[in-house]
């Protein structure tokens, strides 16, 4: 992979579909990216949303995520940076 993107989120589903889709609509890049979305512990319908976005997406996509103890974001960003 050239390039990794990584996308944190936490209990906001809609926004990471749309952020899922925009990386879907990238034309002229199959093969050359992978997407990471570290999770920060939702207990919403996340998961489902991102088990069900990698079975249909076009570009590897992985989902470390931890249990739920307070706004993580630097771990988020570390677990990314591992999981790439």
């Amino acid at each position: 992979m050239e390039i990794a993107v990584i996308v944190s989120t936490f209990e906001r589903p809609g926004h990471l579909l749309r952020c899922l889709a925009s990386l879907e609509a990238q034309r002229d890049v199959e093969g050359l990216f992978e997407v990471v979305v570290t999770d920060d512990g939702s207990r919403d319908e996340t998961l489902r949303l991102i088990t069900d976005a990698a079975r249909e997406a076009s570009f590897p996509l992985t989902f470390p995520t931890h249990p739920p103890d307070g706004f993580r974001l630097a771990r988020c960003r570390n677990e990314g940076g591992a999981a790439s």
